[in-house]
């Protein structure tokens, strides 16, 4: 038996598994990141895994040298689907061929439910149409009528999201919460050079510079980061602007709580994990309301410390 892990890149062949490249990709989305790290726990509980589409060679060799287990398979060939293989694909492929291709073998296919459906992947309830994330309503996202589809064509549904698992097991869907997690540590922490940060290079950015334009602070702007090297350039910052107004597990700020930087977010993101005051996060209900938010916290600095030091706890 061979779990097949179908990352979002690569080539998309009628009624094969793609193959499988190392290449060099300067940047993945998070998403693509979680695949790759369920592929290596796989692997590590002694299942033979295949990791197919284009892989990103440098963070697949920081992954490999972090975990103690044996690596997922890689350099492979297309092949047809067998009975014994279990396919993973992520819900945000935006063409159907390789859903098909799965549903029409004699594999067990599973979606991995990175983002509530109906956000980033196929739209089955809606002619397979795909909103745009920094303007669709967030009640429109994650309803009843957009997981059952998936589970009517025969598909079994995992998530790293508790969110998002709630949300399915309540439309009566079964649906298999797996957790996130990854072998690579965090950096060391940095010293903070700027009061806020704004991350140019995501869907975020042009709602977060809008809302850094009306703070009195010193604001760094981050550019595009190569794999990895998004948490040190988080980390030289005391808060991080993210009005990130739904999506999945939000790795981003994970990565910048682990950092110590306080993430000011949204608090419409109903399926970002560990985002809250507990987990040394500030959320407010708008826009509007970010920009007092931040300077507040500025203007607060043994909060602020306070904050950080649990984010660094809970978030590592």
């Amino acid at each position: 038996m061979s779990v097949v892990i179908w990352s979002l890149r690569g080539e998309e062949p009628s009624f094969r598994l793609p193959t499988s490249e190392l290449t060099d990709i300067p940047l993945i989305y998070g998403g693509e990141r979680s695949l790759y790290e369920l592929a290596f726990a796989a692997a590590e509980l002694g299942f033979d895994v295949e990791l197919r589409g284009g892989i990103a060679r440098d963070v697949f060799q920081q992954l490999a040298a972090a975990s103690a287990g044996p690596a997922p398979r890689t350099n492979l060939r297309a092949r047809r689907p067998r009975r014994d293989d279990i396919i993973v694909l992520p819900e945000g492929i935006g063409v159907p061929n390789p859903y098909a291709s799965a549903l029409m073998s004699p594999a067990r296919v599973v979606v991995m439910l990175l983002a509530p459906p109906g956000l980033f992947g196929p739209g089955l309830h809606d002619g397979w149409a795909q909103p745009d994330p920094t303007t669709v309503p967030v009640d429109a996202v994650g309803r009843p009528e957009q997981f059952r589809p998936l589970a009517a064509l025969g598909c079994e549904l995992w998530t790293h999201s508790p969110g998002i698992a709630r949300d399915c097991i309540r439309a009566g869907i079964d649906c298999r919460e797996l957790g996130s997690g990854t072998p690579v540590p965090f950096p060391d922490l940095v010293p903070k050079t700027h009061d806020i940060a704004v991350i140019a290079a995501n869907r975020w950015a042009k709602l977060a510079r809008a809302v850094a334009a009306k703070v009195n602070a010193s604001c760094l702007t981050i550019p595009q980061q190569d794999n990895g090297l998004l948490p040190l350039a988080l980390g030289r910052a005391r808060i991080l602007v993210w009005p990130s107004r739904i999506e999945g597990d939000s790795r981003i700020q994970r990565e910048a709580r682990a950092m110590g930087t306080v993430p000011v977010a949204l608090s419409t993101n109903r399926y970002a994990t560990d985002l809250d005051s507990e987990h040394g996060a500030v959320l407010v209900d708008s826009l509007d309301a970010m920009p007092r938010a931040i300077e507040r916290l500025l203007e607060s600095p043994a909060e602020l410390d306070a904050l950080s030091t649990v984010a660094v706890r809970t978030a590592r």
